[in-house]
């Protein structure tokens, strides 16, 4: 007799920030099939998004709560090892908390069918209106977004519950374009910056430069 389908049931979680968002293309940083992965920061300032994320909380901890049980049931023992749970409070670079609430969101970037065949996975970008979003558009850290996730609560070593992402609505979009140069550490507000940008400003040039304009405007056709 064949098993039942198991239905996927989606939720969709509270609006905020993207944290290091890997949805258009996955992290193949620490696994070699890549994982597609965001954090959402809810802010406490927006009463119905807060609500919201204590909803999530509640949810999350109600599913831990019953895999826990499940396996104190099965096992007989009074202690089961626990993960960290995929929500947490943010804390800033000197490890005081933001008042932000911080939950993950992960994909893996492959999958495999009952008959062992390995297949990709995407998550699904929408614009704020519902109209897929733009291929060539990145979604950056800092976008205002809101995920449709499925929750999964298990049990390997210890009990867990994930937030398997799905899809990400992007109300408003902060679009990654990688690092400029302070971003590689560099200081271009210094003395040789300010000088540049002077030189720009004024249009001077230096004799390569003007070796170069030479040699376009010579039309002579000598080689």
């Amino acid at each position: 007799m064949a098993t039942a389908k198991r239905k996927k049931i989606l939720l969709v979680s509270a609006i905020g920030k993207a944290v290091w968002p890997w949805v258009n293309r996955p992290d193949t940083k620490y696994e070699a099939d890549g994982v597609y992965r965001m954090k959402i920061a809810v802010d406490p300032s927006d009463a119905k998004q807060w609500a919201k994320a204590q909803q999530m909380v509640e949810q999350i901890d109600a599913a831990l709560a019953g895999i826990v049980a499940k396996q104190r049931e099965e096992t007989g023992k009074k202690k089961v090892k626990v993960f960290d749970l995929p929500y947490k409070m943010e804390k800033d670079d000197a490890d005081e908390e933001t008042g932000r609430l911080l939950f993950s969101f992960k994909l893996k970037a492959k999958g495999m069918t009952k008959e062992k065949v390995v297949y990709d996975k995407t998550v699904k970008l929408f614009q704020a209106n519902g109209v897929p979003l733009a291929t060539e558009k990145i979604v950056g850290g800092g976008s205002t977004v809101q995920a449709s996730y499925e929750m999964n609560a298990f049990y390997t070593s210890a009990a867990g519950v994930s937030l398997r992402l799905e899809a990400v609505r992007v109300l408003e979009l902060v679009e990654y374009t990688g690092r400029d140069a302070a971003g590689y550490g560099f200081d271009t507000d210094d003395e040789y910056g300010s000088a540049a940008d002077d030189e720009e400003s004024t249009g001077t040039k230096d004799a390569d430069d003007e070796d170069e304009d030479s040699d376009e405007d010579d039309d002579s056709g000598a080689f």
